[in-house]
């Protein structure tokens, strides 16, 4: 009798884990599955370089924009006038945007969704407003 209470704690902190865990893996799930649905628009001649030290993006006039990982402060997810929905990355130090559809998007997003806090909701429903808007989707904390 005297296990019984320390075993069902231990039970009970168990399944929270896996609760938590599980739920944060659907959200991720399923903020994949609306950026893969969302139409976008190409953004052709945008790339995104993503390395251990930095994310840069490469317009097609051959300016980079880049923002250290350690610098990072805010993503947001970003649309004016009648352009595409851009991942907005700011630092301290620098920063860039991303337009969707940008070659290698995919990598930074697999990359975002790795920050502790980045919230898959935001995502959600940032790409299914038409209107102009910013929606922050991770903040360094």
């Amino acid at each position: 009798m005297i296990f019984v209470l320390p075993l069902a704690i231990a039970f009970a902190l168990v399944a929270l884990a896996l609760f938590l865990y599980l739920d944060r893996w659907r959200a991720r799930r399923a903020a994949r599955g609306v950026l893969a649905r969302a139409a976008v628009v190409p953004a052709n001649g945008y790339s995104v370089a993503i390395t251990d030290k930095d994310v840069s993006c490469t317009r097609p006039d051959g300016t980079v924009e880049r923002v250290a990982w350690d610098d990072l402060q805010t993503v947001e997810l970003a649309r004016t006038g009648e352009g595409p929905v851009q991942w907005v990355l700011t630092g301290s130090f620098g920063g860039c945007a991303v337009p969707r559809g940008a070659t290698g998007e995919a990598a930074l997003v697999d990359r975002l969704q790795g920050l502790a806090g980045f919230d898959n909701g935001a995502v959600i429903a940032a790409t299914s407003r038409p209107d102009d808007h910013r929606t922050l989707c991770w903040r360094r904390g």
